[in-house]
């Protein structure tokens, strides 16, 4: 099994908002469906072919992370992270840059996804940590936090 970068974007989010924002940033962008619910997208990153998978299958997205949304998979290289990043930023949504590790999905541009909808303190935590630090420090940020947690 290899390792995948993952997210969950805003319910509600087309395929078609989705290749309208890869097309404005990479080229030779396809979609191909085996079904109403699941599409892939295919695309260039330079000279690397992407291939994104994209589920609107609502209780599979739920069941898998726990969040109730717009499910992308993209293999974890190249640029993965920003890619996936990026659409999270656009739509708002959770990330989870390496699926192989028990880190949580984290919110990006969390106020876009919300709308409305509850959020852990935690999730603010880290929304607070990428607004005022920016999200490469957010790492940091975070062992810092569970090194102090007990004071």
């Amino acid at each position: 099994m290899g390792r995948d970068t993952k997210a969950v974007l805003t319910k509600g989010t087309t395929i078609e908002d989705i290749v309208t924002v890869l097309k404005q940033k990479y080229t030779f962008v396809e979609v191909n469906s085996s079904r109403s619910s699941f599409f892939r997208v295919f695309f260039m990153d330079w000279a690397d072919h992407r291939q994104l998978f994209v589920s609107f299958d609502s209780e599979s997205v739920r069941h898998d992370t726990g969040i109730d949304g717009v499910y992308l998979n993209l293999s974890l290289w190249g640029n993965a992270v920003e890619i996936l990043r990026g659409l999270c930023e656009t739509f708002g949504g959770y990330l989870k840059e390496d699926d192989s590790n028990d880190e949580p999905f984290i919110p990006i541009n969390y106020e876009l996804f919300a709308k409305g909808k509850e959020f852990t303190k935690m999730d603010e935590f880290r929304h607070k940590v990428m607004a005022e630090l920016g999200y490469d420090n957010l790492e940091k940020a975070m062992k810092l936090l569970e090194e102090y947690r007990n004071i």
